[in-house]
Protein backbone atom coordinates (compact mmCIF):
# COMPACT_ATOMS: atom_id res chain seq x y z
CA UNK A 1 0.00 0.00 0.00
CA UNK A 2 1.50 3.45 -0.99
CA UNK A 3 0.02 6.30 1.42
CA UNK A 4 -1.69 8.66 -0.51
CA UNK A 5 -1.23 12.59 0.06
CA UNK A 6 -4.50 12.74 2.40
CA UNK A 7 -2.59 9.96 4.51
CA UNK A 8 0.65 11.11 5.10
CA UNK A 9 -0.64 14.56 5.38
CA UNK A 10 -2.90 13.25 8.34
CA UNK A 11 0.11 11.47 10.01
CA UNK A 12 1.95 14.92 9.80
CA UNK A 13 -0.83 16.59 11.21
CA UNK A 14 -1.42 14.59 13.89
CA UNK A 15 2.65 14.19 15.22
CA UNK A 16 2.06 16.57 17.63
CA UNK A 17 4.68 18.75 16.73
CA UNK A 18 4.12 22.42 17.86
CA UNK A 19 4.84 24.57 14.63
CA UNK A 20 1.49 22.74 12.68
CA UNK A 21 -1.71 21.38 14.15
CA UNK A 22 -5.63 20.45 14.46
CA UNK A 23 -8.08 23.03 14.92
CA UNK A 24 -10.31 22.63 18.34
CA UNK A 25 -12.95 20.81 16.25
CA UNK A 26 -10.72 19.03 14.62
CA UNK A 27 -11.75 20.12 10.80
CA UNK A 28 -8.38 22.82 9.79
CA UNK A 29 -4.67 22.52 10.21
CA UNK A 30 -3.04 25.15 11.37
CA UNK A 31 0.82 26.11 10.73
CA UNK A 32 2.47 28.69 13.47
CA UNK A 33 6.22 28.41 11.84
CA UNK A 34 6.30 27.54 8.59
CA UNK A 35 10.27 27.84 8.43
CA UNK A 36 10.90 25.10 11.33
CA UNK A 37 7.68 23.59 9.50
CA UNK A 38 9.77 22.84 6.53
CA UNK A 39 13.30 21.86 8.08
CA UNK A 40 12.35 19.48 10.85
CA UNK A 41 8.91 17.97 10.15
CA UNK A 42 8.39 18.10 6.18
CA UNK A 43 10.71 15.79 5.28
CA UNK A 44 10.30 13.39 7.20
CA UNK A 45 6.87 12.62 5.79
CA UNK A 46 7.73 14.01 1.63
CA UNK A 47 10.23 14.23 -0.15
CA UNK A 48 11.04 17.68 0.09
CA UNK A 49 11.76 20.61 2.46
CA UNK A 50 9.95 23.40 0.79
CA UNK A 51 6.78 24.84 2.80
CA UNK A 52 5.92 26.71 -0.80
CA UNK A 53 5.94 23.11 -2.16
CA UNK A 54 3.63 21.62 0.41
CA UNK A 55 1.65 24.60 -0.12
CA UNK A 56 1.43 24.08 -4.22
CA UNK A 57 0.72 20.41 -2.92
CA UNK A 58 -2.73 21.42 -0.61
CA UNK A 59 -4.25 23.19 -3.72
CA UNK A 60 -3.80 20.57 -5.99
CA UNK A 61 -5.36 18.42 -3.45
CA UNK A 62 -8.16 21.51 -3.10
CA UNK A 63 -7.00 22.48 0.27
CA UNK A 64 -8.50 26.20 0.83
CA UNK A 65 -6.92 28.46 3.08
CA UNK A 66 -9.65 29.80 5.58
CA UNK A 67 -10.29 33.53 5.34
CA UNK A 68 -8.34 36.01 7.67
CA UNK A 69 -5.10 33.58 8.10
CA UNK A 70 -3.01 33.02 5.65
CA UNK A 71 -1.51 29.36 7.57
CA UNK A 72 -4.88 28.27 8.15
CA UNK A 73 -5.91 24.87 5.74
CA UNK A 74 -9.52 23.32 5.13
CA UNK A 75 -10.79 20.07 3.28
CA UNK A 76 -13.97 18.69 4.05
CA UNK A 77 -12.71 15.46 3.57
CA UNK A 78 -9.98 16.37 5.87
CA UNK A 79 -10.61 16.12 9.96
CA UNK A 80 -8.95 14.63 12.95
CA UNK A 81 -11.64 11.99 13.48
CA UNK A 82 -11.30 10.06 10.21
CA UNK A 83 -8.30 9.28 8.75
CA UNK A 84 -9.49 7.05 6.59
CA UNK A 85 -11.21 9.89 4.82
CA UNK A 86 -8.03 11.32 4.17
CA UNK A 87 -7.14 8.57 1.74
CA UNK A 88 -9.62 9.40 -0.45
CA UNK A 89 -8.50 12.90 -1.39
CA UNK A 90 -7.58 13.14 -4.89
CA UNK A 91 -5.31 15.69 -6.81
CA UNK A 92 -7.95 17.95 -9.02
CA UNK A 93 -7.92 17.48 -12.49
CA UNK A 94 -6.34 20.15 -14.56
CA UNK A 95 -9.27 22.53 -16.04
CA UNK A 96 -9.22 22.31 -20.18
CA UNK A 97 -7.75 25.95 -20.81
CA UNK A 98 -5.24 24.43 -17.91
CA UNK A 99 -4.55 21.88 -20.18
CA UNK A 100 -0.32 21.60 -21.68
CA UNK A 101 -0.76 24.59 -23.98
CA UNK A 102 0.42 23.45 -27.37
CA UNK A 103 3.97 23.79 -28.44
CA UNK A 104 5.05 26.74 -30.35
CA UNK A 105 6.28 25.84 -34.40
CA UNK A 106 9.14 25.53 -34.90
CA UNK A 107 11.37 27.60 -37.24
CA UNK A 108 11.45 24.79 -40.71
CA UNK A 109 15.17 26.19 -41.35
CA UNK A 110 16.19 25.04 -37.96
CA UNK A 111 16.91 21.51 -37.77
CA UNK A 112 16.64 19.82 -34.42
CA UNK A 113 19.58 17.88 -33.21
CA UNK A 114 17.68 13.97 -33.42
CA UNK A 115 17.05 14.69 -36.48
CA UNK A 116 21.08 15.38 -37.74
CA UNK A 117 21.67 12.78 -35.99
CA UNK A 118 20.12 10.46 -37.66
CA UNK A 119 20.96 11.64 -40.69
CA UNK A 120 24.33 11.47 -39.68
CA UNK A 121 24.21 7.76 -38.98
CA UNK A 122 22.95 7.07 -42.55
CA UNK A 123 25.20 8.73 -43.94
CA UNK A 124 27.97 7.25 -42.29
CA UNK A 125 26.35 3.73 -42.71
CA UNK A 126 26.28 4.42 -46.56
CA UNK A 127 29.58 5.48 -46.41
CA UNK A 128 30.36 2.13 -44.67
CA UNK A 129 28.25 0.13 -47.21
CA UNK A 130 29.95 2.18 -50.25
CA UNK A 131 33.52 0.97 -48.64
CA UNK A 132 32.57 -2.66 -48.85
CA UNK A 133 31.23 -2.16 -52.68
CA UNK A 134 34.81 -0.87 -53.66
CA UNK A 135 36.73 -3.71 -51.41
CA UNK A 136 34.48 -6.40 -53.22
CA UNK A 137 35.11 -4.67 -56.84
CA UNK A 138 38.66 -4.64 -56.06
CA UNK A 139 38.59 -8.17 -55.36
CA UNK A 140 36.67 -9.27 -58.53
CA UNK A 141 39.15 -7.04 -60.93
CA UNK A 142 42.58 -8.42 -59.07
CA UNK A 143 40.85 -12.59 -60.07
CA UNK A 144 40.09 -11.57 -63.18
CA UNK A 145 43.36 -10.39 -63.97
CA UNK A 146 45.09 -12.86 -62.66
CA UNK A 147 42.68 -15.35 -64.70
CA UNK A 148 44.07 -13.04 -67.95
CA UNK A 149 47.57 -13.66 -67.31
CA UNK A 150 47.01 -17.26 -66.93
CA UNK A 151 45.25 -17.46 -70.16
CA UNK A 152 48.27 -15.37 -71.92
CA UNK A 153 50.70 -17.90 -70.35
CA UNK A 154 48.65 -21.03 -71.65
CA UNK A 155 48.06 -19.40 -75.12
CA UNK A 156 52.24 -18.36 -75.10
CA UNK A 157 53.05 -22.40 -74.49
CA UNK A 158 50.94 -23.64 -77.27
CA UNK A 159 52.58 -21.26 -79.88
CA UNK A 160 56.02 -22.08 -78.20
CA UNK A 161 54.32 -26.16 -78.95
CA UNK A 162 53.38 -25.79 -82.42
CA UNK A 163 56.75 -23.81 -83.76
CA UNK A 164 58.44 -26.74 -82.04
CA UNK A 165 56.54 -29.24 -83.72
CA UNK A 166 56.69 -27.08 -87.41
CA UNK A 167 60.68 -27.35 -86.82
CA UNK A 168 60.83 -30.97 -86.07
CA UNK A 169 59.16 -31.95 -89.41
CA UNK A 170 61.39 -29.64 -91.17
CA UNK A 171 64.22 -30.80 -89.85
CA UNK A 172 63.32 -34.31 -90.05
CA UNK A 173 62.37 -33.23 -93.55
CA UNK A 174 65.93 -32.30 -94.42
CA UNK A 175 67.78 -34.61 -92.91
CA UNK A 176 65.68 -37.38 -95.27
CA UNK A 177 64.46 -39.40 -92.31
CA UNK A 178 68.71 -40.41 -91.24
CA UNK A 179 70.27 -40.20 -88.24
CA UNK A 180 71.60 -36.36 -89.09
CA UNK A 181 68.23 -35.47 -87.73
CA UNK A 182 69.30 -35.35 -83.82
CA UNK A 183 71.11 -32.78 -84.39
CA UNK A 184 68.14 -31.12 -86.22
CA UNK A 185 65.83 -32.00 -83.59
CA UNK A 186 68.02 -30.21 -80.57
CA UNK A 187 68.55 -27.10 -82.55
CA UNK A 188 64.67 -27.29 -83.08
CA UNK A 189 64.21 -26.93 -79.63
CA UNK A 190 66.38 -24.37 -78.79
CA UNK A 191 64.90 -22.21 -81.69
CA UNK A 192 61.66 -22.97 -79.86
CA UNK A 193 62.42 -21.89 -76.66
CA UNK A 194 64.23 -18.90 -78.16
CA UNK A 195 60.88 -18.33 -80.03
CA UNK A 196 58.45 -15.02 -79.48
CA UNK A 197 56.11 -15.76 -76.44
CA UNK A 198 53.24 -14.44 -78.68
CA UNK A 199 51.75 -14.33 -82.75
CA UNK A 200 51.04 -17.43 -84.91
CA UNK A 201 54.26 -19.02 -86.18
CA UNK A 202 55.31 -18.61 -89.39
CA UNK A 203 54.84 -22.16 -91.51
CA UNK A 204 58.49 -23.24 -93.68
CA UNK A 205 57.83 -24.06 -97.27
CA UNK A 206 59.10 -27.48 -96.02
CA UNK A 207 56.70 -28.42 -93.66
CA UNK A 208 54.23 -27.38 -96.45
CA UNK A 209 55.69 -29.69 -98.51
CA UNK A 210 55.93 -32.48 -96.29
CA UNK A 211 52.06 -32.06 -95.19
CA UNK A 212 51.29 -32.12 -98.92
CA UNK A 213 53.34 -35.42 -99.63
CA UNK A 214 51.37 -36.73 -96.88
CA UNK A 215 47.70 -35.51 -97.79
Amino acid sequence: FVPTFGAKLHELVSSGHDCIGWSEDGTHVWVTNPERLARDVIPRFFGHCSYPSLSRSLHAHSFTISPGSNNTWHHMSFRRDAPALAKTIMRKRPKPNERRRPEAPQDPHVSRAPNAESALARLCEELREEEQAGETLMLTLERLQASLSSAHAQEAMLVRVRLLLELLVEAHAQSGGGGGGALSVAEAAGTAREAPARGPPLRSSAAAGVEAGAA
